[in-house]
């Protein structure tokens, strides 16, 4: 999906008192980190993909305390979003503070490719992981989530805005690379890459208003008025049904 940038602060004070302590079966014990308002923890996601959220992570600066800013140096500053470790959170935060590296990167690959849909009530839906539908995602199961419903996948579809701002080649854009089974019924796929003709040919039309008529005789100047038999001479009739071949029915 992108790039994970992850920072996790430590007390060190409370840190050595609990070693010093040893009593204590957490070493972060007594400092909580849960949450994803916590200023002691932070991400930045970068998204390979335009508009794409990563669930975990904050996008915006929303939760007024729960961004950290770090200055690196007088030069250097960055801002990290609000991040949610979940069920993870203790393994991740004890990781840390112990120093233990490798299960730090043990715990965070898990809470990477974990997303249980029913229980899971991250910053962003899963649904914000990707734009359309694609083609693994055409069965019962993924039909049965609300949000995954063709109506609501193209209503909500951030990519919109991209195809109308960016207006990629159609090999090049998401759709086409990501296979979107709504290409056909979206509306601004359609618009962006099938426009319909502004034009008609005459034959277009002259056929549009007899379907419309109902399949009665219409004008020539396209009003779509059935002419009535009756108003006709029998010269004009007859110039009608020139060159149709007829069968005489009569026995005798």
């Amino acid at each position: 999906m992108g790039d994970i940038e992850i920072i996790i602060s430590v007390d060190l004070l409370k840190n050595i008192m609990n070693r010093i302590r040893a009593s204590r079966e957490r070493i972060s014990y007594g400092h909580s980190q849960t949450g994803h308002s916590s200023t002691w923890n932070g991400a930045i996601f970068t998204s390979q993909e335009p508009e794409i959220l990563f669930p975990y992570i904050s996008n915006v600066v929303r939760w007024n305390d729960g961004s950290t800013v770090v200055n690196f140096n007088e030069n250097i500053s960055k801002r990290y979003y609000g991040i949610c470790f979940g069920s993870f959170s203790d393994q991740i935060i004890e990781a840390a503070w112990k120093g233990d590296i490798l299960a730090l990167f043990t715990y965070l690959d898990a809470w990477t490719k974990n997303f249980n849909v029913g229980r899971t009530s991250p910053l962003n839906g899963f649904d914000k992981m990707f734009h359309g539908k694609w083609p693994e995602m055409t069965s019962e199961a993924w039909d049965a989530v609300s949000s995954m419903r063709a109506h609501t996948r193209m209503l909500e579809c951030k990519y919109a805005s991209v195809l109308q701002d960016d207006q990629p080649a159609q090999d090049e854009s998401y759709c086409n690379r990501y296979n979107c089974v709504l290409q056909d019924t979206c509306p601004t796929y359609q618009a962006m890459y099938h426009p319909k003709s502004k034009e008609k040919s005459d034959m277009e039309v002259e056929a549009e208003i007899v379907n419309n008529d109902g399949g009665e005789l219409a004008d020539r100047d396209g009003e779509g008025h059935p002419i009535e038999p009756e108003s006709l001479t029998e010269t004009e009739i007859l110039a009608m049904y020139q060159g149709v071949q007829t069968v005489d029915i009569n026995p005798f």
